[in-house]
């Protein structure tokens, strides 16, 4: 049978910069855990003043590192992160980043740093665990809360001289290791945030992780979770853009193949939206995607606004409840648009106002003005 091994990490009494929410972060992703009777879990928590770098590190290596092959080994830490400039040839961002513990503070601590992580979680991986990173800090898009508060700290000078031990190369001949999937709270230029949610301070990111795994169950994917997660930290801040490394086509916790979709529907503040725009090709509203449901009379959606990584879209011929809300659709594409071409016409009067009169029956063509005639957009 397969088992869930979990560390939970959160950290609010950090030295001169404590946090408020860390810990309720953990303590509710540890109670919903605990809530899914069909996982059999092994779980380890490490606050506040336990959470020491030593502490971390062993937490991962010895109870994490007990995983093997068809078991799941979760890492959810929410704290304080932090980064660096770095001229290190494997930091693709020219940044260092770093998991901050509770003992990083003091001087000559180190924190944990970017490469180590990976290192550690990709070796339990590399012995056929399925990992999962859920990281609620700043720049935990590359690590491995404005009215609220961030979670990070600035870079200690006692941390630069790190060891390189532990950086990832290109790769080489071979099939590719197997590697962690990183739920990350934002991207690694950003800055995660905290703030009182539903009564009590949350960081956005936890939040919106447990909220949408409520919605959408156990047998969410990865690629639905990040959708509905991205939309409601949306709604809390501007600046704040969850990330996910890994396959969006795999059930959360399990890694179990789901057929995938080309792309996903998800109601947002601005309406309905699928994440395509014109960075993949779209071009014109008009365009159509249909729903893969599995069954039913087929639904389909029309772009109204394409943007440069989604698109806004409009429900046709069928009303979406207020359950639809709540979740996510994959989509396909099943109609393309293409943006008006101008056409001049010139020549004999009588022949172009026999074309024109041509054009007005022609429901693909519009006049715009005197001697001239637009294709609308046609989808085809």
């Amino acid at each position: 049978m397969r088992t869930l091994y979990a560390l939970f990490v959160g950290i609010d009494d950090y030295p001169g910069r404590p946090l408020r929410g860390c810990v309720n972060d953990v303590r509710e992703a540890e109670a919903w855990l605990r809530r899914q009777d069909h996982v059999a879990s092994d779980i380890r928590r490490l606050h506040d003043g336990d959470a020491t770098l030593a502490a971390v590190r062993t937490g991962i290596e010895r109870h994490l590192g007990r995983s093997g092959p068809g078991d799941t080994a979760l890492l959810w830490f929410s704290g304080h992160g932090s980064e660096e400039p770095t001229d290190a040839p494997w930091e693709g961002t020219g940044l260092s980043q770093a998991l901050v513990c509770h003992d990083s503070l003091d001087d000559g601590r180190p924190p944990l740093w970017d490469t180590e992580l990976g290192v550690l979680l990709d070796g339990i991986a590399a012995r056929g665990a399925h990992v999962v990173a859920v990281l609620d800090c700043c720049h935990s898009g590359g690590a491995t809360r404005d009215g609220a508060a961030v979670r990070a700290v600035p870079w200690r000078p006692w941390w630069s001289s790190r060891a390189t031990v532990g950086a990832r190369d290109g790769g080489g001949q071979g099939p590719l290791p197997r590697r962690h999937t990183l739920l990350a709270a934002c991207r690694p230029q950003e800055r995660a945030h905290e703030q009182v949610l539903d009564g009590q301070v949350r960081g956005y990111f936890s939040h919106a992780l447990l909220e949408a795994l409520g919605k959408l169950g156990p047998s969410a994917t990865y690629g639905g979770l990040h959708a509905l997660v991205e939309e409601r930290v949306r709604r809390l801040s501007s600046v704040q853009h969850p990330e996910l490394r890994g396959g969006e086509d795999r059930r959360f916790l399990s890694d179990d193949p789901v057929p995938g979709s080309p792309f996903l529907l998800r109601h947002t503040a601005a309406g309905w939206e699928v994440n395509c725009g014109q960075a993949h090709g779209l071009r014109a509203a008009g365009a159509e995607f249909t729903l893969l449901d599995g069954g039913g009379t087929p639904r389909a959606v029309v772009v109204r606004e394409v943007r440069a990584e989604s698109a806004l879209v409009d429900p046709v011929g069928w009303g979406a409840g207020p359950a639809d809300r709540d979740a996510v659709f994959g989509v396909t594409p099943s109609a393309l648009a293409f943006p008006p071409a101008a056409v001049t016409l010139a020549g004999d009067p009588d022949v172009v106002r026999l074309i024109e009169a041509a054009v007005t029956g022609a429901p693909m063509l519009s006049p715009a003005a005197a001697g001239t005639a637009v294709p609308s957009a046609g989808a085809g």
